[in-house]
Parts: C-alpha cells; structure tokens; sequence
C-alpha cells in the first residue's frame, strides 16, 4: 500500500520543462520591473527637460553645456542610454513570452512586429548614446 505523500506527490518534470518554466518567469520578471522603470524614467526625463528649460529662461542656471545635446549634455545622453536598455530589456521579455505562447493569428503577428519594431529602436537608441556616455565618464 502506497503512503500518503507518495499518493500526493507530482510526477518528476522533464529538463525542458523546467527550463520554459524559469523562462516564462524570468521573462515575466523582466516585463514588470522595464515597466516600473519607464514610468521612473519618464518622470526623471520630464522633470529634467521642463526644470532645465524653465532655469535657464529664468536665468537661475547656465550649464557649461549645450543643454540637451547628444554630444555634450552626458546627463541627457545617460537617461537615453538607461531609456534604450530599458525598452531592449522589455521588448526582448515580450518577444520570448509571445514566442513561448505561439504565433497563430493576424493580432499575435502584429503584436509580435510591433514588440521587435520597439526592440529595433531601444537598440537604435543605445547605439546612439552609448558611445558618449562612455566618453563622458571615463575620459
């Protein structure tokens, strides 16, 4: 006669199906915390551009740099860096979990061309900034 525990107990799970599992949840993990991160972002970006723009027509600052360039502002530069690792981070989790689920259908084709359309430009947007960020700090 079998034991309770071995009634209850679940069959073992197979190498592969373990490993979509910590997939699916490591994707998921990705999903939510890019998310929070953009609304942060979003904030810091929206309170940098409206505080600066609003300081230096007040005259109360006047930067060393061209405010909100590409090639000087490193402050701008590093929250455009941060940006695109973010939306690459995010869209990448997004392309797995959609691929983990299947592709059938015209929404889930056109959910997933807009899901690597976002990946393009995150990755887009980091090869723009990346170089002046890392000039900036270590040079």
């Amino acid at each position: 006669m079998q034991s309770d525990e071995e009634l209850t107990a679940y069959p073992e799970r197979s190498l592969s199906s373990r490993i979509v599992t910590w997939l699916e949840r490591g994707c998921t993990l990705g999903v939510r915390l890019s998310l929070a991160l953009l609304f942060v972002l979003v904030g810091i970006f929206l309170l940098y551009v409206v505080g600066g723009l609003l300081f230096i027509t007040v005259g109360l600052w006047n930067p060393q740099y061209q405010f909100l360039s590409f090639t000087s502002d490193l402050y701008f530069t590093t929250l455009g860096l941060t940006f695109g690792f973010t939306i690459c981070i995010e869209t990448s989790s997004l392309i797995v979990l959609h691929l983990l689920n299947g592709v059938d259908g015209v929404r889930n084709q056109i959910s997933l061309l807009a899901a690597f359309v976002g990946f393009g430009l995150g990755a887009a947007l980091v090869r723009i900034t990346a170089l002046t960020v890392l000039h900036g700090y270590w040079s």
